[in-house]
């Protein structure tokens, strides 16, 4: 597995998260963006060295954080006015 694909999976659920919570395009969404490029940019430099396992396992420990925030977004209760 690539060291890079932990980041861009973290980084579509974090849009799904926002998405979900504004109901639309999130407001820092485009930085969001910006920043999951930058990660997977780095992340991919660092293919096929030592360190791409340490890389690889810090993108799992941001999707599973990214993931905790999206489902409990989802788990909310919505409130009919």
């Amino acid at each position: 597995m690539r060291p890079e694909l932990p980041f861009i999976g973290a980084g579509a659920v974090a849009i799904v998260g926002g998405i979900k919570k504004e109901g639309h395009f999130p407001t820092n969404g485009l930085t969001s963006v910006m920043a999951t490029v930058v990660l997977v940019f780095v992340a991919s430099a660092t293919a096929n060295t030592r360190i791409a396992p340490l890389v690889h396992a810090i993108g799992l420990l941001v999707l599973m954080g990214a993931t905790y925030g999206t489902v409990r977004e989802f788990q909310k209760k919505t409130v009919k006015p």
